[in-house]
């Protein structure tokens, strides 16, 4: 089993963050 990191759960939040804000920008 393989086990993230925080520093890649950290990545992987702030990627979430950016795509999430991304999609609001375009739904305006």
């Amino acid at each position: 089993h393989y086990k993230i990191s925080g520093l890649e759960l950290g990545i992987s939040s702030l990627a979430d963050a950016i795509t999430c804000r991304i999609a609001v920008r375009d739904a305006l």
